[in-house]
C-alpha cells in the first residue's frame, strides 16, 4: 500500500514532473531535486512535497505524472517497516525507504504519526508529513 490519502476523494492532486528516468508506483513518497520530483530514501532529512497517485515507469526527465499534495491537514494511511506501539503514536516519525515509515526513529521527524490503523501487526498508521522538516 505504501502511503495514500486517509480520504482519497477528497485530497488535492496536481502535475508533477519526474526528476529521472525511474520507476514510481502510486503511493511512493517523492521530494525536490533540482525542482523535479524523486524518490525518497531514509535517511537526511528531505522533507516529503508529493505522493505518487499514479504509477509512472522509466519515463523521460519532466515527464508530467499525477501527485497528491501534502502539508499538515492532509492525513495519510502509511506502512511502516515495524510493527508500531501506542507509546510511539502522537510523535514524529522518520522515513525507513521511499514508500514505509520508520515508526521507532525521530532523527529527521518527517511523519507525525496519529494512530495505528487497524491491528499494530497491520503496519500501518495515519498522521501527516511534518513541513517544519522543511530547511529552504
Amino acid at each position: 500500500m505504501a502511503c495514500r490519502p486517509s480520504d482519497v476523494g477528497k485530497t488535492p492532486t496536481r502535475l508533477g514532473l519526474v526528476a529521472a528516468s525511474q520507476n514510481i508506483v502510486s503511493g511512493d513518497l517523492l521530494v525536490n531535486s533540482s525542482g523535479y520530483l524523486a524518490l525518497a530514501s531514509a535517511g537526511g532529512g528531505v522533507p516529503i512535497v508529493a505522493v505518487a497517485a499514479q504509477n509512472l515507469a522509466s519515463a523521460d526527465v519532466g515527464t508530467e505524472f499525477l501527485v497528491y499534495d501534502v502539508n499538515e491537514s492532509i492525513k495519510y494511511v502509511c506502512d511502516t517497516d515495524g510493527v508500531p506501539t501506542q507509546a510511539q503514536m502522537n510523535a514524529p516519525a522518520d522515513l525507513a525507504s521511499k514508500n514505509t515509515i520508520d515508526e521507532d526513529a525521530s532523527t529527521d521527524d518527517i511523519f507525525h504519526m496519529d494512530s495505528i490503523v487497524g491491528a499494530a501487526a497491520d503496519q500501518k498508521v495515519k498522521g501527516y508529513f511534518v513541513r517544519s522538516a522543511y530547511s529552504a
